[in-house]
């Protein structure tokens, strides 16, 4: 589901890939870092940046040199 979603991400497909991010977020247990990692994907592509922001942070606690989480917070933050 997750490389689909980003295949979807790539092509425009952006509707379609939020519902995939929703699934696996769906599926996974809130106290893991991708719980977080794709709640923040899924905030993110939503439009809401704060809350996508937030919940990169809480992923990078649990995975504090993930590249793919710090790039996307600081996308979230404008750097």
């Amino acid at each position: 589901l997750a490389q689909s979603a980003d295949c979807l991400i790539s092509l425009g497909r952006k509707d379609e890939a939020l519902g995939n991010y929703r699934e696996i977020a769906s599926m996974l247990s809130p106290d893991c870092y991708d719980y977080f990692f794709y709640s923040g994907l899924l905030e993110y592509f939503s439009g809401n940046r704060e809350a996508a922001a937030e919940n990169f942070e809480k992923a990078l606690k649990f995975a504090p040199n993930d590249e793919r989480a710090r790039r996307n917070l600081e996308e979230c933050k404008g750097k």
